[in-house]
Parts: C-alpha cells; structure tokens; sequence
C-alpha cells in the first residue's frame, strides 16, 4: 500500500468516525462547538449537522 492509498483510508476512517459521533450526539439532543472562518466560536445541533449533510450529498 502506497502513501497514497494509505492516506485516503485514513481519511476515510476519520470521516466514517465523525459520521458516527455526529450520530450519536444528535440522538442525545447534543450540540458542536465549531469555529468560523473568523475564529469566533459558534454552537450548533448535531441535528442541524446532519441535515445540513444530507442536502450537500443529495
């Protein structure tokens, strides 16, 4: 396996990870803190999250 391939499932395991946790904090109603482009810190629903995904992949 080259450090190509090596790297894309890596990546692919971090975003597979993420999925989940994502997941798992909307079940129980939790929330991100996440950081704009500014640096200013903003708080948002794992719910809005994921529904925020399944417009971009649709």
């Amino acid at each position: 396996m080259n450090n190509k391939e090596l790297s894309s499932k890596f990546l692919e395991g971090i975003e597979k990870a993420l999925l989940e946790l994502t997941k798992k904090k909307a079940d129980l109603n939790q929330s991100f803190v996440l950081s704009d482009s500014e640096g200013k810190m903003k708080i948002m629903s794992a719910k809005k999250i994921l529904k925020n995904r399944a417009k971009t992949t649709q």
